[in-house]
C-alpha cells in the first residue's frame, strides 16, 4: 500500500496484518492421566487468556500473555493461578 503526501513524496504503509491480538476464554477438566475415583469427579475450572503480538520494526518483534485460571479440587482447596509472559525478539 503506498501513501502519497502533497509535497509529492511517496512513503511506504506497512500493513502486511502479521500483527496479533486475541483473547479465549475456557470452562472444564480434562485429566491426562486418572490417579484414582476423585479424578472422576465433575470439577468446575475457568481459564481467562490474553495473547499480544506486534511487529515495531521489520526486526523487531513485541509478544505479551497473560493468564488467569480458576481450579477446584476434589480433596484440596480451589487453585487460583495467574500467569504473566512477555518478549522482544530481534532479527538479524
Amino acid at each position: 500500500m503506498n501513501v502519497e503526501f502533497r509535497s509529492g513524496r511517496t512513503e511506504e504503509a506497512r500493513a502486511e496484518g502479521r500483527s496479533f491480538a486475541g483473547a479465549t476464554y475456557s470452562r472444564g477438566l480434562s485429566r491426562e492421566e486418572v490417579r484414582s475415583s476423585a479424578d472422576l469427579v465433575q470439577l468446575d475450572s475457568d481459564t481467562l487468556r490474553g495473547q499480544f503480538e506486534a511487529h515495531l520494526t521489520p526486526r523487531l518483534l513485541l509478544v505479551l500473555q497473560a493468564a488467569v485460571s480458576r481450579q477446584e479440587r476434589a480433596t484440596r482447596p480451589t487453585v487460583l493461578q495467574r500467569t504473566a509472559a512477555g518478549g522482544l525478539t530481534v532479527r538479524f
